[in-house]
């Protein structure tokens, strides 16, 4: 094992880190494995988690196996291969289709930085600070305590995202706290939802940045007007929009916007069914591309 792969061994830590659900405290502990790899695994419950593997392949070039899973949506899993070494940068990019996805890794003395983009995008930063080794035991076990933990005892990720959404509505901008007001207020109306969500919607079209706050708060309000007025066609349009365009750990998924149009054509059939032939050609783009890349 070489020196860069040695001063990754240990536990991290860190409370700023930018994700698709809004800033989350974030640990990870990499472990040296009996075939010389290190495994890191960081978990919100047992149905959500994250986990990373370094290894060497016959050539001696470090490899990077990514998997995660989010409630309800199943797991993903990716192997990534080296694409350069910059300023003490190392760039891993998806084995597949490079660019889908790339993992900058970046470890300078006591702070480990991974960045994660998608489609050139950036999609999670992870700023963490190296944990003392008398530290370690009990991170360990409060690792291992959450990923076995059920979703049930941890509760919902959306939910523990929502309540601190809910938190910081103060230093909110104005329209996204009235909208937030008028969406808690009694009783439950799906166009106070909708609104909300439509809100929320704009922020990150003026500024995607924040869309790694807002995107799941969006999806669960989308997801109120729908229960909440099934006979309403507008949430339905805006859950096709938010699962085709969405990456699949913040909620997006072609079968669900394919469900989504098919119950639309119920209620409005011209207009689910221009949506099932605007999804049949994303379906038929994405597996061109996947074609391609092969």
């Amino acid at each position: 094992m070489d020196e860069w792969a040695r001063a990754l061994e240990g536990g991290w830590a860190g409370e700023q880190n930018e994700t698709p659900f809004g800033p989350m405290p974030f640990a990870l502990l990499f472990e040296r494995q009996d075939d010389g790899s290190l495994r890191a695994m960081s978990a919100f419950h047992s149905e959500t988690w994250i986990e990373l593997r370094l290894w060497t392949d016959e050539h001696g070039r470090w490899r990077l196996d990514e998997a995660a899973s989010l409630e309800g949506l199943g797991v993903q899993r990716r192997t990534l291969v080296p694409a350069g070494l910059v300023e003490g940068t190392r760039r891993f990019v998806d084995q597949e289709d490079p660019e889908f996805l790339s993992i900058d890794i970046t470890q300078r003395a006591d702070q480990l930085d991974l960045d994660v983009h998608l489609r050139g995008a950036s999609h999670v930063r992870f700023r963490l600070h190296r944990v003392p080794d008398e530290d370690l035991p009990a991170l360990r076990e409060a690792l291992a305590a959450q990923a076995a933990r059920s979703p049930e005892q941890a509760g919902s990720l959306r939910g523990a995202l929502e309540d601190d959404g809910a938190k910081r509505s103060h230093g909110a901008p104005p329209a996204i706290a009235k909208a937030r007001e008028a969406a808690a207020a009694p009783p439950d109306d799906a166009r106070a939802h909708m609104a909300l969500a439509q809100t929320l919607g704009a922020a990150i079209q003026k500024d995607p940045a924040v869309g790694r706050r807002h995107a799941y708060e969006m999806l669960g309000h989308l997801e109120r007007a729908q229960a909440l007025d099934p006979s309403w066609p507008a949430p339905y349009h805006g859950l096709v929009g938010y699962y085709l365009n969405a990456p699949r750990i913040a909620g997006g998924s072609v079968e669900k916007a394919s469900e989504m149009a098919r119950r639309l054509a119920e209620i409005d059939p011209a207009a689910g069914e221009q949506l099932l032939a605007q999804i049949a050609r994303r379906r038929e783009q994405q597996e061109a591309s996947e074609e391609a890349s092969q």
